[in-house]
């Protein structure tokens, strides 16, 4: 009998081929078990379809929730594409387990709380935001076999039958040095993680793009200042990751704008903990890192590899967007970053919203500007990894201002957003029915057409310049990996 499980559903049970990858697991999840467990609660982190992946068949998942009989169920909708099969899971486990209480949280789950409720009678409430505290109220006051929540439990939001939706702020934790390490341990089917996720930093990103879902959903999750775990901190988690056979980090949160002196700081404590990563990933918006910054990554990891968040080679759009960079002083800082031996991958978007300067001659402008640049980056040693259409959501300053920015939104409702659920992936990773939005500049077919052709482009591209790649320190195998990721890279 458990206290607590944590369910990462299917994008949906009825779509074998989502378009969005579902094997990760979120770190919310990890993070809240830990939590939870330091006070004596009894739970587990159960993974649908890493599950199904490994030959367990869904009687075989079903039968184990049947055997925990938690007290409480929280489903993970953390990600669009889950929307659908989160819902789903929701009606199958209220006929399974009428008198257990389910709950489902997570960024998208915040960014369409009332949405939710008011779509679905099988769900008792959203935890809204950031919800070690919230988990840890909602165990102690539950009653097992009597599903409703009380009104008041911080982070909560239900739909009360007399007061209607309501809800209350999260709790959150100031200092997160107190928090716990997290485990993939907690995850069942237990598998040694191939590559570790590190949670840094929390709150409010300090960019604001107007575009960016994240610093808006951190805002709606209840922590309105940006903070971070102490390098100390970060370096004995991961020498925790490490001791249980986990040796690959990737960090895809905001952690490199804390700066040079921290990243760097943060390699000190690796080494004074005798730590020789294998793999150290970092996702980073366009930036050039200091000599030492590079230095000391290498000094700590066999492969550094930082993911770029380009989004766009046109200056103007650049700047409307809030992505600003020195585009010429930037390609002096891959190129530097390439020759040191760091691996860099580029990430672009379409269908981005244009100055009015552009809108004129936008093929011959924007487009050529896009892809002269991209060209430009591949000849410093990087490798455009995915090229997608821009997904508009809501509470961003993009869509709040849709005027402003020339954009007309087409998905806007979380039933609209069920389609990323719903639709099946294909060779070509065109889905013309998950675009978002219009532009002033162009309609929905021609975002796709613009995409598509940025993606033959990159892949002529990198076999262009395959040489150059391979005096970087790329292999045939890596290229040849890239390009099938990008030909099949979501849109």
């Amino acid at each position: 009998m458990k206290d607590i499980l944590l369910i990462q559903p299917l994008a949906s049970f009825n779509n074998s081929r989502p378009v969005l990858p579902q094997d990760s697991v979120g770190i919310g999840m990890l993070t809240i078990m830990a939590y939870l467990k330091q006070f004596g609660v009894e739970g587990e982190v159960i993974h649908i379809p890493r599950a199904l992946s490994t030959g367990y068949t869904l009687d075989n998942v079903f039968e184990r929730i049947k055997e925990a009989n938690p007290k409480l169920i929280a489903i993970s909708l953390n990600w669009l594409h889950f929307s659908e099969g989160a819902l789903q899971l929701a009606s199958m486990l209220r006929e399974m387990l009428p008198n257990t209480t389910i709950v489902i949280g997570g960024q998208h789950a915040t960014l369409f709380a009332e949405e939710i409720l008011e779509c679905s009678s099988d769900i008792d409430g959203i935890t809204v935001g950031e919800s070690e505290r919230t988990f840890y109220y909602l165990i102690k006051e539950l009653k097992r076999g009597n599903r409703k929540i009380p009104k008041g439990i911080p982070g909560v939001m239900i739909n009360d039958p007399i007061d209607g939706i309501v809800g209350s702020v999260p709790e959150i934790i100031e200092d997160l040095d107190t928090l716990p390490f997290y485990t993939y341990r907690d995850v069942w089917p237990y598998a040694d993680e191939v590559c570790a996720a590190l949670d840094t930093v929390r709150g409010e990103c300090l960019r604001k793009c107007s575009y960016c879902i994240e610093s808006k959903t951190n805002y709606l999750q209840g922590r309105k200042k940006f903070t971070y775990h102490s390098m100390e901190y970060l370096a004995k988690q991961i020498k925790f990751f490490v001791s249980e056979g986990t040796n690959n980090i990737t960090i895809q949160d905001s952690f490199y704008l804390l700066g040079d002196k921290k990243i760097q700081e943060l390699c000190q404590c690796l080494k004074k903990e005798g730590i020789k990563l294998n793999i150290l990933n970092i996702f980073v918006e366009p930036t050039i890192f200091e000599d030492e910054t590079l230095i000391a990554l290498k000094e700590v990891a066999n492969k550094v590899s930082l993911d770029y968040g380009m989004e766009t080679g046109s200056a103007e759009t650049a700047e409307l967007i809030g992505r600003r960079y020195d585009k010429d002083k930037l390609l002096e800082g891959l190129k530097k970053t390439s020759e040191m031996g760091i691996k860099i991958l580029t990430w672009w978007m379409t269908g981005l919203p244009i100055g009015k300067t552009q809108l004129p001659d936008y093929k011959r402008t924007v487009l050529k500007e896009n892809m002269d640049y991209i060209d430009e980056t591949i000849k410093c040693g990087t490798i455009p990894r995915w090229i997608t259409p821009l997904i508009l959501f809501p509470h961003t300053d993009m869509a709040k201002n849709n005027d402003y920015y020339g954009i007309k939104p087409y998905i806007k409702t979380f039933k609209e957003f069920c389609a990323y659920s719903r639709v099946e992936a294909n060779n070509y990773g065109v889905y013309y029915d998950l675009l978002t939005h219009e532009t002033a500049a162009q309609n929905r077919r021609e975002i796709i057409e613009s995409t598509i052709a940025l993606k033959k482009a990159v892949l002529d591209k990198v076999v262009e310049y395959r040489d150059i790649l391979l005096s970087y320190g790329w292999t045939d195998l890596e290229l040849e990996a890239f390009k099938n990721e990008a030909m099949g890279s979501f849109y």
